[in-house]
């Protein structure tokens, strides 16, 4: 798994968070990547603000979560998906066998 650019925070951490409970849950690599893109395509105000926001305060270091904070203030969007924009989940590739499970 790997990037091809510099990705945002916010939707990384999403993504990130979402592979691991996927693939912790049973799913294959190729079936977690694509949930965790879709998770992240998906994701609206309401759970960035309710779920997401929280965890990167309980997560980051103080001055991490207060960069995450000032750039989701400066670009959030009125759109009900504020990530749906492909430069938020494409940079995501899985490289490989996508039927490989990791125990």
């Amino acid at each position: 798994l790997l990037t091809l650019w510099e990705v945002v925070e916010l939707p990384a951490m999403i993504w990130t968070t979402t592979l691991v409970e996927e693939l912790t849950g049973g799913a294959n690599v190729g079936e977690a990547h694509e949930r965790a893109r879709n998770r992240v395509r998906t994701t609206t105000v309401g759970d960035i603000q309710g779920r997401w926001l929280p965890e990167a305060r309980d997560n980051l270091s103080t001055a991490a979560y207060a960069s995450v904070g000032r750039w989701w203030e400066g670009h959030r969007s009125q759109l009900p998906h504020p990530f749906s924009d492909p430069v938020y989940w494409a940079p995501f590739t899985l490289i490989g066998d996508p039927t490989i499970t990791i125990a």
